[in-house]
């Protein structure tokens, strides 16, 4: 799940014809990104998949980049709470990997 950077790299995995980045098992990978993608429709963004797809086994992220210029720390923490307290509670099992956020450069 991710914004810009998530979005151009499934693209150019695809466009190498390894969507699922050559992991083995036919592991299945669904980029889950969008261009400009923040933190606010981030559980959402992880719900819709989740209810017709198999459930979540790993959720990279890689967020957060877009919120520091639209919003304050504060809000951008609780939003990152909110997400984070989702996904540990609906998918117990799952293992999260959380990408350091990269600041915009303006």
């Amino acid at each position: 799940m991710g914004d810009s950077i998530s979005f151009w790299t499934g693209k150019r995995a695809e466009a190498r014809g390894k969507p699922g980045l050559g992991l083995p098992g036919g592991t299945t990978v669904s980029w889950m990104a969008v261009c400009g993608k923040g933190w606010e429709k981030g559980t959402r963004h992880v719900q819709l998949p989740a209810l017709f797809q198999m459930p979540l086994q790993v959720l990279v992220v890689h967020l957060g980049g877009n919120d520091l210029v639209r919003h304050s720390l504060r809000l951008v923490f609780k939003l990152i709470n909110k997400t984070f307290d989702y996904v540990i509670a609906e998918f117990p099992d799952a293992v999260l990997v959380w990408v350091d956020i990269f600041p915009r450069l303006c």
